[in-house]
C-alpha cells in the first residue's frame, strides 16, 4: 500500500535560521574583530573571557534546546559523538569548564 498521502510532510527548510544566525555571528564577530587587529588578546583578558562564558553558555543551551537550532544540534553532537565519556550531560562538563576559564579571564587569573 502507497504511505505517500498520510503523515506530515518532509520538511525541506528547518526553523531557526535566525537563531542560528545570532549564535553564528556571537561566535565570529569576536574572532574578526581579534584578526583585524582592533582586540589585542594579549591585553584584553576579560574580551576572552567573555567569549568563553558565551561558548560555554553554548554548550549549556544545548543540553536543553538543541531541537531549536543546528548550531545547538551540532554541539550536542559534539558531547554525544566526540567526547569520553560520550553523552549529552557532557554538555554540563563543557559548561563549567568554559566558566571556570571564562571567570579566570574576566578577574584577571591569567598569567601572562
Amino acid at each position: 500500500m502507497d504511505d505517500r498521502g498520510r503523515g506530515d510532510p518532509p520538511q525541506q527548510f528547518e526553523k531557526g535560521h535566525s537563531l542560528d544566525a545570532l549564535i553564528v555571528a556571537g561566535l565570529l564577530i569576536p574572532q574578526v574583530l581579534v584578526l583585524s587587529g582592533r582586540v589585542d588578546t594579549n591585553v584584553n583578558d576579560p574580551f576572552v573571557g567573555a567569549y568563553l562564558l558565551y561558548v560555554g553558555l553554548l554548550f549549556l543551551a544545548s543540553y536543553y534546546w538543541s531541537e531549536h537550532s543546528a548550531v545547538l544540534r551540532g554541539l550536542i553532537w559534539i558531547c554525544e559523538d566526540f567526547s569520553s565519556p560520550r553523552g549529552r550531560k557532557m554538555a554540563f562538563f563543557y559548561f563549567a569548564l568554559n566558566t571556570v576559564l571564562g571567570l579566570m579571564g574576566i578577574f584577571g587569573g591569567f598569567t601572562r
